[in-house]
C-alpha cells in the first residue's frame, strides 16, 4: 500500500486498506480497546480528520468501509453492535483452518493455557444422571427463548446430537434465513453454556475454547456462564478479554441469591424452572458477538449434520416460522 500524502487523493483501488489504517489509527488514539470503550463511527471520523485533515475521504465512504471491516476475521475493528461503537481487539481472530477437528487442540491458542489445561473429551466432566449436567441442562430452555427473540429460528435440543465431530454440536443454536431474488444467505448463532463458577471451577480456558471451536461453522458464537446476581467473578476481566481476543460473545444468567440457593442445591430438578421462578432470571448480553463470514461449505455441513437441514423446504420449515 503507498504511503497517501496529505493533499493526496486516495489511489484508485485501495481505499479499504488506507481506510483501515486511518481507523486503526483513530481507535489507538481514542483508547478504544473493548466494549466499554468502543467508539461511534463519527468519533473515528472526527480523529482521523483531527490527523489528516488534508486527506481526500468523504464520511459517508469511511463509515461504509469502516462498518464492513467488522467482518473481515483479518481486522483488528470490530463493531459493538448493541452500542453502535467500534473498538480494536488485541489480535485478529482465529482462523477456522487453525482448528485440528482430529484432536481438538487449536493452533497458536497454545500459549494461552497454563501447562495443566488438557482439552478434555467433550462433556467428559459430566455424568448422565449428574448434578452439574443437570445445571447445566436447566439453561439451555433460557438461551433458547433468548436467542429467539433475537430473531433466530431456534433448535431443540441441539446438544443431544453429537454427529459433528469432536467439539462440533453447540449447546444452543438458531439460524436466521435471508432471501432475495432467490439466493440465500444463512446466518448460524451458537451458544455455549456452563454452569456456575463453583461447579465448573477453573476450567473456563477450556470451556471458552470449545466455544471458539464452533467459529469453522457459527457466524456468531457465544459463551455463556449461570452466576448468583450481585456476584463479581475475579475471572471476568480475564474471560472478557479471551471473548474480545477470538470475537466470541459473552452472556451471563444472573440468577436471584434465593433461586440460585435451589439451583446448586444436590436434588435439582430437571423439569426446568417455573414461569415465576423465570421473573428471578435476568439474561444479559455483556459482550456482543461479532459477525464472522464462514464458507458455505462448513454451514451446509453443520445444517445437514446436526439440525437435519438438507433441502429448501426443510430450511424454511425450521424451528419458529415466524422468525423469518
Amino acid at each position: 500500500m503507498e504511503n497517501t500524502k496529505r493533499g493526496d487523493e486516495i489511489p484508485w483501488g485501495e481505499t479499504i486498506p488506507h481506510v483501515e489504517k486511518y481507523a486503526v489509527e483513530a481507535l489507538e488514539k481514542l483508547e478504544a480497546i473493548d466494549y466499554e470503550t468502543s467508539k461511534s463511527a463519527t468519533d473515528i471520523y472526527v480523529k482521523f480528520r483531527e490527523l489528516h485533515n488534508e486527506v481526500e475521504l468523504p464520511e459517508n465512504t469511511f463509515r461504509k468501509v469502516l462498518s464492513d471491516l467488522t467482518k473481515d476475521k483479518n481486522s483488528r475493528i470490530t463493531k459493538q453492535e448493541s452500542r453502535n461503537g467500534y473498538f480494536l481487539t488485541t489480535f485478529s481472530v482465529l482462523r477456522s483452518e487453525d482448528i485440528s477437528e482430529n484432536n481438538s487442540t487449536i493452533k497458536g491458542a497454545e500459549a494461552l493455557l497454563t501447562e495443566n489445561d488438557i482439552f478434555p473429551e467433550p462433556d467428559s466432566q459430566f455424568s448422565e444422571n449428574s448434578n452439574i449436567s443437570k445445571r447445566e441442562f436447566l439453561l439451555y430452555p433460557l438461551l433458547e427463548q433468548w436467542l429467539s427473540d433475537q430473531n433466530f429460528r431456534v433448535a431443540k435440543n441441539v446438544f443431544n446430537k453429537r454427529s459433528n465431530e469432536t467439539w462440533g454440536n453447540p449447546d444452543v443454536a438458531g439460524i436466521k434465513v435471508e432471501e432475495h431474488l432467490n439466493r440465500f444467505e444463512i446466518e448460524i448463532a451458537t451458544i455455549e453454556a456452563k454452569p456456575s463458577k463453583d461447579k465448573w471451577g477453573n476450567n473456563w480456558r477450556k470451556d471458552i475454547f470449545e466455544a471458539i471451536s464452533h467459529k469453522r461453522y457459527a457466524n456468531r458464537v457465544y459463551f455463556c456462564i449461570a452466576v448468583k446476581f450481585g456476584d463479581k467473578l475475579s475471572e471476568m476481566s480475564d474471560i472478557k478479554y479471551y471473548c474480545e481476543l477470538y470475537r466470541v460473545g459473552l452472556i451471563l444468567i444472573e440468577i436471584n441469591p434465593s433461586l440460585f440457593i435451589k439451583y446448586e442445591g444436590k436434588n435439582i430438578s430437571v423439569n426446568g424452572f417455573n414461569e415465576d421462578e423465570k421473573e428471578l432470571i435476568f439474561i444479559t448480553e455483556k459482550l456482543p458477538a461479532p459477525y464472522d463470514y464462514v464458507p458455505l461449505k462448513y454451514q451446509r455441513e453443520f445444517c445437514e449434520n446436526t439440525l437435519g437441514i438438507k433441502n429448501i423446504t426443510e430450511l424454511f420449515n425450521f424451528g419458529d416460522t415466524t422468525k423469518i
